[in-house]
C-alpha cells in the first residue's frame, strides 16, 4: 500500500470538449507511479464526477461502508472500502465474473475531498547522492 496522502483524483480542465450533447476530458487516479485507468482517461468528466460524489457522499454520512466509483467509458470502477481513518480503493477493470484488480490505494477519509486535483502533482528525478 502506498502513502494515503499520494492518493490524487486528476481532472484537466484544459483537456474538456465538449460537444452539442456532452463533454470529454481527462480524468483518472493516481498516487505519481500508477495510474487508473490510465493517465490522461478521456471520459465524461461531469457524469462521472457525479457519480462519485454521490458515492463518497453516501460512505461519508454511513450510508454504506462501501460502494463503487464507476467510469462512464470502459469496464472500469473503483471499490471504495470504507474504514474509519483510511479508505481501501480497489481499482477493478473487468466486468462482473471477471474483474482484476488493477491497483490498490488508499486515501484519508477526512481529506478525501482534499486529493481532487486539476494538475497531477510533478515527481522529482532528482537522485540523493
Amino acid at each position: 500500500m502506498v502513502n494515503p496522502e499520494s492518493f490524487e483524483i486528476i481532472v484537466l480542465p484544459e483537456s474538456f470538449h465538449i460537444t452539442s450533447t456532452n463533454m470529454h476530458g481527462s480524468i483518472w487516479v493516481t498516487d505519481g507511479k500508477n495510474h487508473f485507468p490510465e493517465e490522461n482517461w478521456d471520459d465524461f468528466v461531469i457524469v462521472v464526477l457525479g457519480w462519485w460524489i454521490t458515492t463518497v457522499l453516501s460512505l461519508i454520512d454511513g450510508v454504506n461502508n462501501n460502494s463503487d466509483m464507476q467510469f462512464m467509458d470502459g469496464s472500469f470502477h473503483i471499490r471504495i472500502i470504507a474504514d474509519e481513518g483510511v479508505w481501501k480503493l480497489e481499482c477493478i477493470a473487468g466486468y462482473i465474473n471477471r474483474e482484476s484488480i488493477e491497483h490498490i490505494f488508499e486515501a484519508s477519509r477526512l481529506n478525501f475531498f482534499r486529493v481532487w486535483k486539476t494538475q497531477p502533482r510533478k515527481q522529482s528525478n532528482d537522485v540523493a547522492n
